[in-house]
């Protein structure tokens, strides 16, 4: 079985701690290394998903993701993150309910040592 690395890169950042925000920022995972922690490649057993792939979602009142939409002209793809995303938990020091985050998704293949 081979594995796929994911890249999360989070596009136009939100916040900018305030003084005193340092240690908390820096115990917490940022949002995008929680969604690191949650995606998984579709498992399609006759081709390999690799590239880019833009996401972007709003973040609920209880913290919950929601609002998923995925950028993609692969309709697996787009099922697959779409129901991966929607509805986990996010930690977020000061989440602003009416942004919309955008995310970079990139599905590449692990280097080889």
């Amino acid at each position: 079985m081979k594995t796929i690395l994911i890249l999360i890169t989070m596009l136009f950042p939100n916040h900018c701690p305030a003084q005193g925000d340092d240690w908390t920022m820096k115990t917490q995972p940022g949002i995008g290394e929680q969604l690191a922690r949650m995606i998984t490649p579709p498992d399609c057993e006759k081709r390999r998903v690799l590239g880019i792939v833009m996401v972007q979602f709003q973040i609920s009142e209880d913290l919950r993701i929601c609002r998923v939409r995925v950028h993609s002209n692969d309709e697996t793809i787009s099922g697959h993150l779409i129901r991966q995303l929607t509805g986990q938990k996010l930690f977020v020091l000061y989440p602003d309910f009416l942004e919309v985050h955008t995310i970079k998704v990139h599905f590449q293949r692990p280097e080889q040592s």
